[in-house]
């Protein structure tokens, strides 16, 4: 607590007066619950306008209702659960998650060695065909849960492939370094741009924290913001970009929108991400379809492997993308043929097999893998579970590609 810095109330609290001594004060992010005194209500409401802490006592002992000693056990109660925030920028943006994922532990940011932080970011209004991906960070936690995917040493891991060691996840199961920091909070009513502005921050908190992203989405328009942040942190790395679209796509309206509050979205954010100093080649996995038989390339940074040069041996990973930079990894589920994935709303026919993407991740091992997420699983359109099945193969899988040693950021 800082007494000479302005304090406000935080956006997210809900104040209902219950009756002439009572007050339910509720945090939206934390989901925590108390019942107050008027007293508190009224300091509460006293930053309504942002003050210093000795601004706001000075009020309080002018109309002697409290005494200085309760007075700041009261404050630093308040400014403890987040009630009471320095600036919009430091309110606590992570809800944690009805169930860990893997069963691991919360996030802990007073730890600083390296680790796996899972977030989720519940937000599918980046999709125009169908929102209803903002459901899949709590189905895939939830489907985890009920098959009992616990993170253990002792796991057949060759269940999920034969042809991967598993070596860089054993590590951090044994180091306890996979920890779960919750879903993003996302106001229904908020803009796109104040959630990405969002996803971007928390992005940066985790890394600025010795943090591995690993990002449920969602739609892949989240990746963006994502891949912003990582600028920040490294001067310069890759982009792994597994979908079955090139997501460079442009329409009319966009176009024609020139008002200024036009953001990018799931099918043109790569065109954002090419924009970024940092971003130096972006290799485009899978890409097939009529839909991208007429789309050149935007920029030289750009390589795309089709799905046909996969799925006949056509390509060597390890020659193609060298481990010269850090890379991010972003993970459409629509990468895979429709026979996998029922549960995605842009399905491309003649797509990747289960044993391909099994054959691209062991080839990628020797790089230095700096983030990752896994975007378009639609719980409302997977109504056999195997795409929420397959993704939950797929994230084990993307996990073993990040160290366990810290590396520095080039």
């Amino acid at each position: 607590m800082l007494e000479n810095v302005k304090y406000t109330t935080s956006s997210y609290i809900v104040l209902v007066a219950q009756n002439n001594k009572t007050y339910q004060l509720k945090h939206l992010i934390t989901r925590k619950v108390f019942g107050i005194n008027p007293k508190v209500a009224s300091i509460i409401k006293g930053f309504d306008t942002a003050q210093t802490i000795k601004e706001s006592y000075a009020s309080c002992s002018s109309n002697k209702t409290i005494s200085e000693t309760a007075y700041y056990e009261k404050i630093n109660f308040l400014v403890s659960h987040k009630v009471l925030v320095l600036s919009e920028d430091d309110e606590h943006l992570v809800q944690p998650s009805e169930h860990n994922f893997f069963n691991s532990p919360s996030l802990d940011f007073t730890n600083p060695k390296r680790e796996i932080a899972f977030l989720g970011v519940p937000f599918g209004n980046g999709n125009r065909k169908d929102h209803r991906c903002y459901e899949s960070p709590k189905y895939i936690r939830a489907y985890a849960k009920s098959h009992n995917c616990h993170l253990t040493i002792d796991k057949h891991f060759e269940a999920i492939s034969s042809i991967i060691d598993f070596k860089k996840l054993k590590a951090h199961i044994s180091h306890n370094s996979i920890k779960d920091w919750g879903d993003l909070y996302i106001n229904i009513d908020e803009s796109k741009q104040k959630t990405y502005a969002n996803i971007y921050k928390s992005i940066k908190q985790l890394l600025q924290h010795n943090k591995v992203p690993f990002v449920l989405g969602g739609d892949h328009s989240i990746s963006f913001p994502i891949i912003k942040a990582l600028g920040e942190q490294y001067k310069r790395f890759n982009v792994i970009h597994f979908d079955a679209h090139l997501d460079t796509y442009e329409r009319l309206d966009d176009t024609l929108y020139t008002s200024g509050d036009m953001t990018h979205n799931h099918g043109n954010f790569i065109t954002s991400c090419l924009k970024q100093d940092s971003v130096a080649t972006i290799y485009h996995v899978g890409v097939r379809g009529v839909v991208n038989a007429d789309m050149g390339l935007k920029s030289k940074k750009q390589q795309v492997i089709w799905a046909d040069q996969i799925m006949n041996e056509e390509v060597n990973f390890e020659q193609i993308i060298s481990n010269d930079l850090p890379v991010y990894i972003t993970f459409d589920i629509d990468v895979f043929d429709p026979v996998y994935v029922s549960g995605t709303a842009t399905p491309v026919i003649n797509g990747l097999h289960y044993s391909h993407v099994n054959r691209i991740l062991k080839t990628l091992a020797h790089l230095n893998v700096i983030g990752v997420d896994l975007v378009e699983v639609n719980p409302s359109l997977d109504s056999d579970e195997l795409t929420v099945d397959l993704a939950l193969n797929v994230i084990f899988m993307l996990m073993n590609l990040i160290d366990d040693a810290v590396l520095e950021p080039v």
